[in-house]
């Protein structure tokens, strides 16, 4: 599944407590709280990093840089599913 591109924006609904995650062309999320929405609106910045991060990185290199690295390419899996 391909996911919307960013950069994603928030913003407040009609001066209600709802915030909307949005793009020029769609609206992502409706949601009550800011915090959530300010996080969600951060995911393409989010899987970005994860790519360049295992993209730094080289199999030869240490177990522990293997793990994150193992964790990151998890994470970019379940986000574009």
């Amino acid at each position: 599944m391909k996911h919307t591109k960013g950069p994603w924006r928030v913003a407040k609904v009609d001066g209600k407590k709802l915030t909307c995650v949005y793009t020029d062309r769609t609206n992502i999320a409706l949601l009550v709280h800011q915090e959530d929405a300010n996080l969600i609106a951060s995911a393409p910045e989010l899987l970005e990093a994860l790519k360049q991060i295992g993209n730094m990185m080289h199999p030869n290199q240490s177990k522990l840089i293997i793990n994150m690295r193992n964790v990151a390419e998890q994470a970019i899996v379940r986000a574009t599913e």
